[in-house]
């Protein structure tokens, strides 16, 4: 169910370029949700809807 809530972020410390980045590639991601706009490459790219996995998962560390 759509939220109508964005998030964009970019790695601390690599400055005002990835936080562009992220922007452009949230604007194309709205247009595109919106039907503005078809996939562009911004959209194609591998971090746009990334799941992250938790520590756990990753190391295979039993959990508490």
């Amino acid at each position: 169910m759509p939220t109508g809530l964005g998030w964009a972020g970019g790695y601390v410390g690599s400055g005002v370029a990835t936080a562009n980045l992220a922007a452009r590639t949230l604007r194309d991601l709205i247009q595109q949700d919106s039907g503005q706009a078809g996939p562009t490459d911004l959209t194609n790219l591998p971090w746009v809807n990334h799941k992250v996995r938790r520590l756990r998962e990753a190391v295979g560390a039993e959990p508490r």
